[in-house]
């Protein structure tokens, strides 16, 4: 029930967002987790990114693959750092395809000097991750 919406207001997103920022601690940022409608809205977007940058955190987009959203630009004009994830793990959540996700997630790092994968908290992940 709290998330960040495209049909809210910017300033009922920030309300949100404060809330959300109550409620927890230890955090440096924040992700999208199925949220391609508030990522493609430039006009709602830039607000929370902005802020985020005000405030010292970190925005790490999840959208899978090369989905086009509206933070690539507007995380270069707010300049906050910003984390593209490049492989989601466990899409198959099967020992075999999390191994070879995790070689392609290493074969990435070494070209670009990092990777970001994301996974769930699937059994199979964790023990592949072991």
């Amino acid at each position: 029930p709290k998330a960040l919406m495209a049909r809210n207001s910017a300033e009922e997103n920030m309300e949100t967002l404060h809330e959300i920022m109550d409620r927890a601690q230890g955090y440096t940022g924040f992700s999208n987790f199925m949220g391609s409608r508030f990522m493609a809205d430039e006009k709602k977007l830039r607000p929370f990114l902005q802020y985020l940058k005000d405030i010292g955190m970190l925005f790490l987009d999840t959208t899978p693959g090369t989905a086009s959203t509206a933070a690539l630009e507007t995380v270069s004009e707010t300049k906050v750092p910003f984390l593209k994830s490049d492989i989601t793990l466990d899409d198959v959540p099967t020992d075999v395809s999390i191994r070879e996700n995790l070689r392609k997630l290493e074969t990435i790092a070494a070209r670009q000097g990092y990777a970001v994968g994301l996974a769930s908290g699937y059994p199979v992940t964790f023990a592949a991750l072991l």
